[in-house]
């Protein structure tokens, strides 16, 4: 069920939040896919078929990916190159994500090796776990099969969140504005994207933009 909070004033804000589901009503399902860390070895091409493999697997699976645009702002301009699980949970909220996929591969004489982990980005609990080593195919092979049937248990983790008052909100839209830029207006707003909705916050937002 979505839920829509309107303020009617010249300005319009409108903050679309995600509630709780129940029964056999659809969820949707938003996934952060953080590059896999090369840990050592020439694997920057299996690495880039992994993380394909990843992103067709979850679409798949009838899960959106989201936050493709901020990790290239994180590599290119902040130059990261390494991501751990506190920040797949500090990115996913930046996002509005449920969930977080993040690991590493590595190559030696002995063949490849891939270490995967999907974490509730809520909780930060881990939904699945992966540690293979083997040839290429068997690899990519294993990355597939282990991502199957996440949707069902990241579904499951939505629908009992404890966010019944007010839901996650899952955009914020400003309309109405003809002198002032939509970013400069969302910039002051304490209602953000990923986080509870909040009475109170909505209240200091008016504020914050009329003042």
């Amino acid at each position: 069920m979505r839920m829509r909070r309107f303020l009617f004033l010249p300005l319009l804000i409108v903050l679309v939040c995600l509630c709780p589901l129940t029964g056999n009503a659809q969820v949707d399902v938003r996934a952060l896919v953080l590059p896999l860390n090369i840990e050592s070895g020439n694997v920057s091409v299996f690495r880039k078929k992994a993380m394909e493999i990843i992103a067709a697997t979850l679409e798949e699976e009838g899960i959106r990916i989201v936050g493709s645009g901020r990790i290239r702002e994180i590599v290119l301009e902040e130059g990261v190159r390494t991501f751990d699980k506190k920040g797949a949970v500090e990115i996913s909220g930046e996002v509005g994500s449920d969930i977080a996929l993040l690991g590493s591969v590595s190559g030696s004489g002995g063949g490849l090796r891939v270490d995967l982990r999907v974490i509730d980005a809520y909780s930060g609990e881990v939904l699945v776990s992966v540690s293979d080593r083997g040839d290429e195919e068997e690899l990519l092979r294993g990355i597939s099969e282990s991502l199957k049937g996440v949707y069902e248990k990241a579904a499951m983790r939505i629908k009992s969140r404890p966010i019944e008052k007010g839901g996650r909100i899952s955009e914020v839209v400003v309309s109405g504005n003809r002198r002032v830029d939509t970013e400069a207006i969302t910039a002051r707003l304490a209602s953000k994207v990923g986080e509870i909705y909040s009475p109170d916050d909505v209240r200091e937002d008016i504020r914050s933009i009329y003042n």
